[in-house]
């Protein structure tokens, strides 16, 4: 667990764009954008994640997924709209975000969170 709470907290570092007072905006842009591209587009996500994330990152991504067979970024295997409809994202202390959905809108129990 504590492995994949200081993977988050590096992704979150690893933007390549600079962060300003719209840290939160620009982190929300990214991971509503991801979510939709694997509803709809393109679950790969290649030119988004070369936008945003570090080729070190994106490299470590892939193989984590390979050896998962899941997503790291949304820690799921797939994604559905509700998630989309309940990304929430917040400032928990100076340049560290959390980043959290509902799994189904109408179950707060489907919670799904990470730094």
């Amino acid at each position: 667990m504590k492995r994949k709470f200081i993977f988050i907290s590096v992704l979150l570092f690893c933007f390549s764009t600079v962060c300003s007072g719209a840290c939160i905006d620009e982190i929300k842009t990214f991971y509503a954008s991801y979510m939709t591209n694997i509803l709809n587009v393109d679950s790969t996500n290649e030119a988004l994640c070369r936008k945003y994330l570090t080729e070190e990152l994106a490299a470590k991504l892939q193989r984590m997924r390979n050896a998962t067979g899941g997503d790291p970024i949304i820690r799921a295997q797939d994604m559905n709209s509700d998630a989309i409809k309940t990304l929430n994202v917040r400032e928990i202390a100076d340049d560290w975000y959390m980043v959290s959905y509902l799994w189904n809108e109408k179950d707060s129990a489907s919670l799904v969170r990470f730094h």
